[in-house]
Protein backbone atom coordinates (compact mmCIF):
# COMPACT_ATOMS: atom_id res chain seq x y z
CA UNK A 1 0.00 0.00 0.00
CA UNK A 2 1.39 3.39 -1.03
CA UNK A 3 1.34 6.27 1.46
CA UNK A 4 -0.80 9.29 0.68
CA UNK A 5 1.09 12.25 -0.78
CA UNK A 6 1.15 15.50 1.19
CA UNK A 7 -1.56 18.04 0.44
CA UNK A 8 -0.76 21.17 -1.55
CA UNK A 9 -1.14 23.22 1.64
CA UNK A 10 1.43 21.05 3.46
CA UNK A 11 3.85 21.36 0.53
CA UNK A 12 3.43 25.16 0.66
CA UNK A 13 4.24 25.26 4.37
CA UNK A 14 7.21 22.88 4.12
CA UNK A 15 8.77 24.59 1.08
CA UNK A 16 7.84 28.20 1.83
CA UNK A 17 6.41 28.55 -1.68
CA UNK A 18 3.10 30.12 -2.60
CA UNK A 19 0.16 27.96 -3.68
CA UNK A 20 0.65 29.01 -7.31
CA UNK A 21 4.39 28.37 -7.04
CA UNK A 22 3.80 24.81 -5.86
CA UNK A 23 1.26 24.23 -8.63
CA UNK A 24 3.78 25.43 -11.22
CA UNK A 25 6.51 23.12 -9.91
CA UNK A 26 4.11 20.17 -9.91
CA UNK A 27 3.15 20.94 -13.52
CA UNK A 28 6.83 20.87 -14.53
CA UNK A 29 7.45 17.59 -12.68
CA UNK A 30 4.41 16.05 -14.39
CA UNK A 31 5.45 17.31 -17.82
CA UNK A 32 8.94 15.86 -17.32
CA UNK A 33 7.33 12.58 -16.15
CA UNK A 34 8.68 12.53 -12.60
CA UNK A 35 5.14 12.42 -11.19
CA UNK A 36 1.63 11.67 -12.38
CA UNK A 37 -0.46 14.69 -11.48
CA UNK A 38 -3.21 16.91 -12.87
CA UNK A 39 -4.16 20.43 -11.82
CA UNK A 40 -7.84 19.38 -11.69
CA UNK A 41 -7.04 16.95 -8.84
CA UNK A 42 -4.13 18.67 -7.10
CA UNK A 43 -3.93 16.39 -4.06
CA UNK A 44 -3.69 13.22 -6.17
CA UNK A 45 -0.12 12.63 -7.28
CA UNK A 46 2.13 9.65 -7.73
CA UNK A 47 5.90 9.50 -8.10
CA UNK A 48 7.05 7.70 -11.25
CA UNK A 49 10.01 5.46 -10.52
CA UNK A 50 13.06 5.48 -12.77
CA UNK A 51 12.29 2.08 -14.33
CA UNK A 52 8.77 3.25 -15.18
CA UNK A 53 10.13 6.42 -16.86
CA UNK A 54 12.49 4.59 -19.23
CA UNK A 55 9.63 3.18 -21.28
CA UNK A 56 7.99 6.56 -21.78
Amino acid sequence: MKPNPPSIDVICVKTGRSHEGVMTVLEVLAREEYIEWRREKPDKMEVITSWERKGR
